[in-house]
């Protein structure tokens, strides 16, 4: 890696504290079923509510339709820190009601256009030029190049465990290799695909190469539709980890060593609305969900 190139992707001195924000995805679920009918400003404010900014994702039918057709204020663009493509990889129903994870593949279908289907994001990028030049969008490995070539953003990837075996991964010329065979421009590293360059003996030793190409982290907690052998075993007892800023958690120690690299960009929450405790409540209001999640920043922060 070049010291130019380094440099480029270190984060800045003169960028005192991480940005944080809130995904508007992990704000969705049955107990806020109206927000994919309401305006990308409602998804904003809950996020503002925990001094947060907002992770911008092409929701169907309003938020997507508002960056498409320009429907979109300037607030709301000052207000969206980073963006990701949608996760869907279905094209019917048939082809949702035979993916392993139905409990998410279902209402992608309905919410979320295909991952290689990037014209909002391309919209939004071109959009957010006029306020934020660092702007960021995560994709996919697969994605066209056609359609990242027309992405005029940061485009950055999540490191997984099966991506690194089939590019043969080992050493930093190659993560170097990989990024530059994708056409993209560094990490977004995630607690839950990337937690293994922290846990595993094999890939321990990129932990700290990664983490230097590194511009966005995802924190993925409080999910129960994941179980897969390489995940966090209990997803959801790590998000009370943090609510209890317990530091002997595997958590505390994997925060305290991307603490000590000097990481001091963007984190983002991916924490499901549905993950919120005590709430005793069939229907999470906006208000109500952005208490949840200014909760959780601040332990987060006290957690660091």
């Amino acid at each position: 890696m070049s010291q130019e190139r380094a440099r480029n992707l270190e984060p800045s001195s003169t960028e005192k504290t991480p940005i944080f924000a809130i995904a508007m995805a992990a704000m969705l679920g049955r107990k806020t079923p109206y927000l994919p009918f309401m305006p990308i400003s409602t998804f904003r404010k809950i996020a503002e509510t925990s001094g947060a900014k907002l992770d911008y994702w092409p929701i169907r039918p309003l938020p997507e339709t508002q960056v498409l057709f320009g429907l979109i204020s300037d607030k709301d663009l000052q207000g969206i820190h980073s963006a990701s493509s949608s996760f869907r990889s279905e094209r019917s129903w048939k082809e949702s009601l035979k993916h392993p994870n139905k409990m998410l593949a279902i209402p992608a279908l309905a919410l979320l256009p295909h991952r290689d289907n990037l014209t909002a994001l391309r919209q939004l990028a071109y959009f957010k030029a006029r306020h934020d030049k660092g702007f960021s969008v995560v994709v996919y490995p697969d994605t066209p190049k056609i359609e990242l070539v027309t992405l005029h953003a940061i485009k950055l990837v999540q490191p997984t465990i099966k991506e690194f075996e089939k590019h043969t991964i080992h050493t930093p010329a190659d993560l170097d290799r990989y990024l530059k065979s994708l056409r993209v421009q560094g990490f977004c590293f995630d607690f839950l695909h990337s937690r293994f360059l922290f846990t595993n003996p094999q890939h321990r030793h990129l932990f700290h190469h990664v983490i230097v190409r590194t511009r966005l982290i995802h924190v993925s907690l409080g999910r129960t539709d994941v179980s897969r052998p390489d995940y966090a075993p209990d997803n959801r007892s790590e998000l009370e980890d943090i609510l209890r800023i317990n530091r002997n958690s595997e958590i505390a120690n994997l925060l305290k060593a991307i603490k000590d690299l000097g990481y001091k960009q963007g984190f983002v929450f991916e924490v499901p609305a549905e993950s919120a405790p005590n709430t005793g409540a069939y229907i999470l209001t906006p208000s109500k969900l952005g208490v949840f999640y200014a909760l959780l920043a601040n332990c987060f922060k006290e957690l660091m």
